[in-house]
């Protein structure tokens, strides 16, 4: 089949960071033309040379390339490619309205949301946490979910560079400072404690996104780097040449659907991940990392 991706974000390259959508939108290309399927992707023209303008343009250059199947990565394209005829899949890998609450834009989005939803003819979701999270505001669309409408589709995780063991304990950690993901009472615990070991170092990578306010700043500490944003090589490179992963943010509901993009780059990379029991990483972590409120305790592990 023919299949079009319209997604948000600079795909990846050699140079410079990739956004989340932009991953997504990769990972699905690279599976489905494995697949046997001809695959096209179609970005704004904020994002990639020769992207679209407007919805009006959007809707024109979908429909002039004719797909058999659409997936939209982002819901405020979705109705204009609801219009073009072909079946699409809207992908909510992301809680979007979740989000949206801490960002103030709660009534905005949800009205944003209703119309991705009813443009709609299947749903993808990034983990099973999601699904129940989604099924509700699917009926609330208009959407019969007496059939399950989504679909389970996990995010990519890279192969990643060969593992390597630092001589003295190394954390990586990391993303954007977004209002609904505050890293900050458990990083100082984290600090504290390897003070108190007198061990060990935590390196940050990620930073204020752009157009974003500033909703936390990391605290100011010689065992902690800001590494900042860096190309996606040289991430997965300290990745696999760190003692573990660290994923211990304040509780919010948010943060309890959301499986993000870094904690599949982790695992890709053979990267333990040290998180809070409430985390969706929980549901599918295993042997591979420690879910645990006692951050103290994990560390000495």
């Amino acid at each position: 089949m023919r299949i079009l991706i319209v997604h948000h974000g600079t795909r990846p390259t050699l140079d410079q960071p990739v956004t989340g959508g932009a991953l997504r939108a990769s990972g699905m290309a690279e599976a489905l033309e494995a697949a046997g399927h001809r695959v096209r992707l179609l970005a704004r023209q904020q994002d990639e040379p020769g992207g679209f303008t407007s919805e009006e343009d959007l809707y024109q250059r979908a429909r002039d390339w004719g797909p058999d199947r659409i997936i939209a990565t982002q819901i405020e394209d979705a109705p204009a490619l609801g219009a073009v005829g072909s079946p699409i899949a809207v992908d909510l890998y992301a809680p979007r309205v979740l989000e949206s609450a801490f960002e103030g834009t709660l009534r905005n989005t949800s009205v944003a949301t209703l119309r991705a939803l009813a443009a709609g003819d299947v749903f993808l979701v990034s983990n099973p946490r999601q699904r129940w999270f989604w099924i509700g505001i699917l009926a609330m669309a208009g959407i019969d979910v007496r059939t399950d409408p989504t679909l389970v589709v996990p995010l990519l995780a890279p192969q990643g560079p060969r593992r390597r063991t630092p001589k003295s304990p190394v954390f990586v950690a990391g993303g954007g400072s977004w209002p609904w993901q505050n890293p900050v009472p458990a990083l100082e615990r984290v600090l504290e404690h390897l003070d108190r070991r007198s061990e060990g170092r935590v390196v940050w990578y990620g930073g204020v996104p752009q157009g974003t306010d500033v909703s936390w700043t990391l605290p100011t500490h010689s065992r902690l780097k800001a590494a900042g944003w860096v190309d996606r090589p040289t991430l997965l490179r300290a990745y696999a040449g760190a003692t573990a992963a660290l994923d211990w943010m304040t509780s919010n509901p948010e943060r309890e659907l959301a499986f993000r993009f870094r904690h599949a780059d982790y695992l890709g990379c053979g990267l333990p991940i040290l998180t809070f029991p409430n985390s969706p990483l929980a549901d599918v972590l295993g042997g591979a990392g420690w879910a645990s409120h006692n951050i103290e305790a994990t560390l000495d592990a």
